[in-house]
This record gives structure tokens, sequence and C-alpha cells, in this order.
């Protein structure tokens, strides 16, 4: 029996409780039962035969929205195809417009607003690594310009290496007859020194900031507790933890003078942590 809107009269067999269900089913969504909807042969209606094969059912459907309704121009089954169920192949024939696509001929420039929060950093990260500042130009001793790369890095080399060099007299070893050895360093010497780095200060070539310590702060406090324990053991440092940056700052002058540059090292977190220690420990002597 045919439902206005919902199955046409091309149907086989008669509806059951499960076909009403059915029927209620595509009204609440405005769905039509399509293969209700194209006269065909009866062979091409039933979707199962009984295993004796007395009987033929209807009991595939194709449902799609009735705003779609017109795009499906035929459809049928395939008796005796290889589909891997006693049920027959039900097909379609579909009518699509697909919308033409204008490619724009300008490069279209990213919205920030419309870019989930999650993807703004790498976003800027990204643009950011499109601008390339130009080297500073510097002068050697000579008065010579110095635009390479590579030349401009080895005059910093050389300015850097004078500037903190220093001339040591003696052995630079003194020989102690009354002293103490000081303790291991101790968890709450490192949580102390976690606690008292201030916020916000630029890391160094690890990268890693004072923060990150601060926000797993036990865990932390144990891998550096062993770690200084380590250095105050045997007297050798990282190599890491000896590596700093060195950031020129440009003061009132000639720009192509390095002496006219004020220098900022930055060191790693995790020695200032070690210092920070060291300090504290000598302080007591320093006021004697």
């Amino acid at each position: 029996t045919a439902v206005p809107g919902v199955a046409g009269k091309f149907g086989l067999g008669k509806r059951n409780e499960a076909g009403e269900k059915l029927i209620d089913f595509c009204q609440e969504n405005h769905m039509i039962i399509t293969n209700t909807c194209f006269q065909q042969l009866k062979r091409r209606l039933y979707t199962w035969t009984t295993p004796n094969g007395q009987h033929r059912n209807q009991i595939d459907y194709n449902l799609c929205n009735r705003r779609w309704k017109s795009s499906i121009t035929s459809i049928k089954t395939r008796p005796g195809a290889d589909c891997g169920t006693d049920h027959e192949l039900l097909l379609a024939c579909l009518r699509i417009k697909l919308k033409q696509h204008h490619k724009s001929t300008q490069t279209a420039k990213p919205d920030l607003q419309n870019i989930p929060y999650k993807y703004k950093i790498e976003k800027i990260k990204y643009f950011r690594g499109q601008f390339i500042p130009r080297n500073g130009i510097l002068t050697d001793q000579n008065g010579k310009h110095l635009i390479n790369g590579d030349e401009i890095k080895n005059k910093w080399k050389q300015y850097t290496e004078e500037l903190y060099k220093k001339e040591i007299n003696g052995t630079g070893n003194l020989e102690l007859d009354n002293y103490e050895l000081e303790p291991d360093i101790l968890e709450s010497e490192v949580k102390f020194a976690i606690e008292t780095l201030a916020n916000g200060k630029a890391p160094g070539h690890d990268g890693i900031p004072i923060e990150c310590f601060k926000t797993i702060k036990e865990d932390a406090v144990k891998i550096l507790t062993k770690l200084c324990q380590q250095i105050w053991k045997t007297q050798k440092w990282p190599q890491d933890w000896k590596t700093s940056l060195l950031i020129p700052i440009p003061k009132n002058g000639n720009a192509k003078d390095c002496s006219n540059y004020r220098t900022i090292a930055l060191i790693s977190h995790a020695s200032k942590i070690m210092l920070k220690i060291i300090q504290r420990r000598l302080e007591p002597f320093l006021e004697r």
C-alpha cells in the first residue's frame, strides 16, 4: 500500500509490524523508501528468498531524504550477484550535479580568528620563520666590512674570547690544612633553588624555561638532585651546562664595532640551580 511522501505503489508483498515501524520512522525523519517508487519486474523487486526457494520477499530498503528524491533515477536488485550473503544486491542509480569550484587567483591569507587555538602557535612560528632578518654588518681591525655570515660569526667569536679572557697568576690550586668536607647536595637545596629562581627569564641554549621545572617540581627535584650530587663528587660539569648563549645588545655608537654592544650570556636554568646551591653554601663563609 502506497503512503504519500514515504512509500510508492511498487512495493512487493504485504506490510507487517516491522514495516509499519519503518513507515513511522520515515515520516518522522522526512525520508522516502526509494525502491518502492520505481516499476520493475518482480524478480528485480524481491531482496531475499527462503532456503526452500518457495517464497520471495522485499525486506531490504534504500532510504533517502525527500529532498534528494529526484536525484535517484532507478533502483532494482541484481539477482545472482555474488555479494557474500543470501540477500540480493540492491543497486541505485543517482544523478548528482557537482558544484563548480572557482579557484581564486589571489593568495589566501589565513584568518587567525578562524584558526583553532591549538594551531595558532604553530601558525605564528611558521610565519615568524619566513622572516629572515639581515645580519648586522661589522668591520674588522682594518676597517673592512664583514658581510658574510661566517666572517661575522668569527668576528664575534674573537671579540668574546678577548672579552672574557683573564690572566691568572699562580697554579690556581690552594693547599688547605684545616677543612671540613661539605655534605652532599640535598633535595631541599634543589627545591629551594627552583622556587627562588624568577619566572619569565630567557632560557639558555637548551630552551627549557624555569617554569618547566616548577611544573614538574617533584620529578625535577629528584633528577636534578642526582645530577648535582654527581657534579659535587666529581667536580666536573656537563658540557651543556658550560655552554652559554651570547646575545649582543647595541649601545650608542658605531653599530659596526663589536665593542659598542653589551653582551648578555644566557645559561641553562639547570646550571643556574647548581650555581644557586653553591652560592648559598658560600654565603656563610663570606660573612665571616
